[in-house]
């Protein structure tokens, strides 16, 4: 059985980038870079981002990643 270790990012689709920026600015105290498709990268560590909202017809997940130890675990 696969052994996941953390979350390591979160994909959201937004009819809204502004409201993202305010809110991660705002309330997570994130900071941000825009991304190259119109959407925006929260910056939270050392990671390039660990929440990416693109643009899109809805607001709503749209994908996540996760980090395994070892490649052994990813095979599994």
């Amino acid at each position: 059985m696969m052994q996941i270790d953390a979350l390591a990012y979160v994909v959201a689709e937004s009819t809204d980038i502004d409201r993202w920026k305010a809110y991660a600015e705002g309330v997570l105290g994130a900071a941000t870079s825009a991304a190259a498709d119109g959407g925006l990268y929260l910056k939270m560590d050392e990671r390039q981002f660990r929440i990416a909202v693109q643009p899109g017809s809805r607001d709503a997940y749209f994908a996540s990643g996760w980090e395994v130890k070892s490649e052994r675990g990813f095979a599994a």
